[in-house]
């Protein structure tokens, strides 16, 4: 009865320090693994933060405009959350490493039968949770074209990365070339700038799923979830993503400093 109180104490402790997340993915990085937003902050959750509406129209998943820093800065930390690095972007785009010139899965900008396997050279942007804007192999979805994404390199300098659906060729959005600062090719006008967020890795972080995640990017994170972490071989922290749809809480008190990490500066 005594291990049963003591187990249940704990279990209750647990849960009191439980930070809730939705739609986000590990970056097991061994150095400092984080989660990052599986996708661009849409119009919808946008205004749910900032009580902001980009669009007249009131497209919900469409990728809304984060016109400046600050406003990027200011939702963020309106979810409890912080805009990522320019190492973590990096880290993340790159699946710690693997991926030598894109995102996307299979590393490529186009697939075998030649159709784009993300949205660079198009006519618009395609909405946060298409899988025209490209399923990445961190698990993540248009790291590469359609927005550019607000980071902060280790200076403190804001840049943006990622480019968007106008920039035309392809080779843009090679690893060298994929960030930069307002004098860059792959730098969006602020009216076509978002972002996503950051929240630095906790045992207590459970993560949750909103309908977003669906079809081909539900199997992608599936996959992912099956991988052996090694950070995480300790089997405390694992991922906790269950099925079906959950509502987010915001988190309590998460971590809010930025690393002093300059891998990719």
């Amino acid at each position: 009865m005594k291990a049963i109180f003591s187990a249940l104490i704990i279990l209750i402790a647990f849960r009191a320090n439980a930070v809730t997340v939705e739609d986000m993915v590990l970056v097991p990085d061994e150095r400092h693994p984080f989660y990052i937003n599986i996708f661009e902050v849409s119009d919808l959750m946008f205004y749910k933060v900032s009580k902001i509406r980009r669009y007249k129209e009131q497209v919900d998943n469409w990728p809304t405009k984060v016109v400046s820093p600050e406003e990027a800065e200011a939702y963020c930390k309106g979810l409890g959350l912080r805009v990522p690095t320019l190492d973590e972007w990096m880290t993340a785009a790159t699946n710690l490493g693997q991926n030598k010139n894109y995102s996307v899965i299979g590393d490529h900008y186009q697939d075998a039968a030649g159709k784009k396997t993300f949205n660079w050279d198009g006519g618009d942007s395609v909405p946060v949770d298409d899988v025209r804007a490209g399923i990445d192999s961190i698990g993540t979805v248009g790291m590469s074209g359609n927005r550019s994404e607000w980071v902060i390199d280790s200076r403190g300098n804001y840049l943006q990365c990622g480019g968007d659906y106008k920039i035309r060729h392809p080779k843009t959005y090679h690893f060298n070339t994929i960030c930069g600062g307002s004098n860059t090719v792959i730098f969006s006008s602020t009216h076509r700038a978002t972002v996503r967020c950051v929240i630095d890795y906790s045992p207590d972080i459970q993560v949750t799923y909103s309908a977003r995640v669906k079809g081909q990017i539900k199997e992608n994170l599936d996959r992912l979830s099956q991988n052996t972490n090694p950070i995480l071989e300790n089997g405390e922290g694992q991922q906790r993503i269950p099925d079906g749809n959950q509502n987010s809480q915001k988190p309590s008190d998460p971590k809010a400093n930025k690393k002093d990490d300059d891998r990719f500066d």
